[in-house]
């Protein structure tokens, strides 16, 4: 089964990297600005091989700068750094909490894109199978 998604998300694919300071390894996600609703993401961690999936609402980055990426954490071991970014910029959130169980998932939830937070739904007519 193939699924398509109706709705206006968009779907991004990324790799994690080492900065190379050697001191952080993330997933950037780029080229966001412009866009008016939600992200659904799929990162792929390069030093594990494990995958993560993301849904992440347009009101959690529409204030972010169009010179600045959404940067998903890992521990340079590759597992999943959770902490919020040591930053003085407060408005930036930890991405994990966008985090989903799995791909079937991240095609599953629907996006409200006037809250922070991904609204729960079974599979409903906002997607159809090819």
């Amino acid at each position: 089964m193939k699924l398509t998604i109706t709705d206006n998300s968009t779907l991004k694919e990324v790799r994690t990297r080492t900065h190379r300071s050697k001191t952080q390894h993330s997933a950037p996600i780029k080229h966001f600005k412009g866009k008016i609703d939600g992200l659904r993401v799929i990162v792929t961690e390069t030093i594990t091989g494990k995958k993560f999936y993301f849904v992440i609402p347009h009101a959690a980055y529409q204030h972010m700068r169009s010179t600045t990426s959404i940067e998903i954490l890992f521990e340079l071991d590759g597992s999943p750094s959770k902490q919020r970014p040591s930053t003085s910029y407060n408005a930036i959130p930890n991405w994990w909490i966008y985090q989903v169980p799995s791909e079937c998932h991240m095609y599953a939830y629907r996006i409200d894109n006037r809250t922070k937070i991904p609204v729960n739904s079974t599979f409903n007519n906002q997607y159809k199978e090819d």
